[in-house]
């Protein structure tokens, strides 16, 4: 007989979606707004596989110009 007080295992968010660098929108949910920082997997709740596309991702969306985290990281540490 199973625990029914037992959580179910999670499953992460992403699975079975493509991640892009061009959807920005989507990449933003992962960086923090005030220090421009990726979330890391205990935040995101993401498997490992997924974490690391985002990651990849974000970072190649930054060299490419399509995310400047640069501007929020600067902003924050000034203040």
């Amino acid at each position: 007989m199973e625990n029914p007080y037992k959580d179910p295992p999670k499953k992460c968010v992403l699975c079975g979606i493509n991640v892009d660098y061009k959807n920005v929108q989507l990449l933003s949910q992962f960086v923090s707004p005030h220090t421009g920082c990726i979330y890391g997997r205990h935040i995101t709740g993401l498997c490992n596989k997924k974490q690391k596309e985002v990651t990849k991702a974000i970072k190649r969306a930054h060299v490419l110009g399509g995310r400047d985290d640069a501007a929020a990281l600067t902003s924050s540490v000034r203040d």
